[in-house]
């Protein structure tokens, strides 16, 4: 049988690139050939660009904005040349990139996979902030059966129309899976009786397979990784707090590379593998990022996860279900708290022991699904 993925494969993002991975990976574990649909419209390509679009508000800021790239041109260089080197080596066989909606009517296979990203959110292009509605399998072939595995809209912020237009494309689906709480409440709320919530597929691969397959080396340098997607000052606040407590250093990632503060170009330049042995390796993580959580929890570590107002509940049903969404500190609860609470441990017996239940019904979704073709 032959698989194919709909997802943001090509995002030089972190937690982009290493959830098509792990969903492909687990298709090919329960016995399934898996290949992605490279789809990669000339939009989404324009929010990775190496030269940004420079929007002059003030000569001082086009100024500003001109000595950051300087700063960052090198790091975003790195970086990128280490996402394409990992698509190539675990993710498509080719580089022939569809770039029009209406392409993807050629698309021949005996299942679709939408997933397990924010695949289902409104974006922002051209002054229109709009779904993009071929990410709810509305541009294939009608005969060809779909289905979603961890789909997630991220800041649900939807009016009337919207939630009837998402119920009409949605119809298209044979079986519906999300990754976050709201969302499932929200489509049976409106009229979706069978959804399914999921774990992100990178929590479907144990910390050994993800060490073995990428071969993670142990480092005994010890530091505090910030893993600050949103440039939050409330991270850098508590990393500092965290830093001094523990007596080690700060290693920091941003989502752009900013170097402005740190020097620290080898982690800024880093792709998939290196985010991973970084978050593999750290003594206490400090994220603002969905996946720098996820990952914590994989490698069980020590972390906090802040700074991702309003779009906190992707993390926060996560760690709920869990049992541990006391990790995650909103705004206001981030001066209430002492050193000493954030550095409490983490029991990770409990922790892995609710997660394999949720893995379990993960996986039998996948499982009933693919069977059924």
């Amino acid at each position: 049988m032959n698989i194919k993925i709909l997802t943001f494969h090509r995002a030089n993002n972190h937690g982009a690139t290493l959830q098509s991975f792990a969903l492909k990976n687990t298709i090919q574990k329960l016995g399934y050939n898996a290949e992605f649909i490279d789809y990669w419209s000339f939009d989404h390509q324009g929010d990775y660009q190496l030269i940004p679009k420079f929007r002059r508000s003030s000569w001082r800021s086009l100024v500003t904005g001109v000595i950051q790239f300087f700063f960052k041109v090198l790091p975003i260089t790195l970086r990128r040349g280490r996402f394409n080197s990992f698509r190539k080596q675990y993710l498509i066989k080719d580089d022939f990139v569809i770039r029009h909606k209406e392409e993807l009517k050629e698309v021949s296979c005996d299942l679709i996979i939408l997933g397990s990203d924010q695949i289902w959110r409104k974006s922002n292009y051209n002054g229109q902030n709009q779904f993009e509605w071929e990410y709810f399998g509305d541009s294939f072939n009608r005969e060809i059966p779909i289905i979603s595995y961890a789909a997630s809209m991220g800041v649900i912020k939807v009016t009337k129309d919207d939630i009837q237009n998402i119920l009409k494309h949605l119809k298209r689906l044979k079986s519906i899976s999300v990754r976050e709480a709201n969302l499932k409440q929200l489509l049976i709320e409106n009229g979706h009786q069978e959804v399914t919530r999921v774990l992100d597929p990178c929590l479907l691969i144990s910390e050994k397979e993800w060490v073995n397959r990428f071969n993670l080396k142990s480092k005994s340098k010890k530091y505090v990784l910030v893993y600050n997607l949103r440039e939050s000052s409330k991270i850098d606040e508590v990393a500092s707090r965290l830093s001094k407590s523990l007596g080690i250093q700060i290693v920091r990632i941003t989502g752009n590379a900013n170097n402005w503060n740190y020097l620290n170009y080898l982690e800024q330049g880093g792709g998939p593998i290196e985010f991973l042995s970084l978050i593999k390796n750290a003594e206490f993580v400090v994220s603002s990022s969905f996946h720098g959580v996820v990952f914590s929890i994989v490698f069980e570590k020590q972390f906090l996860a802040l700074g991702m107002e309003p779009n906190s509940e992707r993390v926060t049903s996560l760690l709920e279900e869990i049992g541990i969404k006391e990790r995650y500190l909103d705004n206001d609860g981030v001066d209430a708290k002492s050193v000493e609470s954030y550095l409490e441990k983490i029991n990770y017996l409990l922790v892995k022991n609710k997660l394999n239940i949720k893995i379990d019904e993960s996986l039998d979704f996948l499982r009933s699904e693919l069977k059924e073709i």
